[in-house]
């Protein structure tokens, strides 16, 4: 789609996924991931994060072992523009989202 968003998630050099945005629910964007060659190193990270999410701790409580921005995590605008570093995301949840 011509009018899609997207950013490439990017560890690095080392494309993570993209995320394509399907709404926003301000302050968090809400996208459909799909994973890339770095993916699966991070997998157990996030889905560590999610399981704790699922058992009721707050959401501002960060990944284990590490908060995203410390894992150098960026998101790359697709067709141009600043990379952005979140303050929050989640790649293994349905939808992923960011902020």
């Amino acid at each position: 789609m011509a009018d899609e968003v997207a950013w490439q998630v990017r560890q690095g050099d080392v494309l993570v996924g993209t995320l394509y945005r399907v709404d926003v629910d301000f302050p968090w964007t809400h996208c459909r991931f799909e994973p890339g060659p770095g993916w699966e190193p991070l997998r157990p990270i996030f889905e560590a994060w999610d399981d704790l999410i699922r058992r009721g701790a707050p959401e501002d409580v960060p990944p284990p072992p590490t908060a995203p921005k410390e894992m150098g995590l960026e998101l790359v605008p697709i067709g141009g523009g600043e990379a952005y570093r979140p303050a929050r995301i989640w790649l293994a949840s349905t939808p992923a989202r960011f902020r």
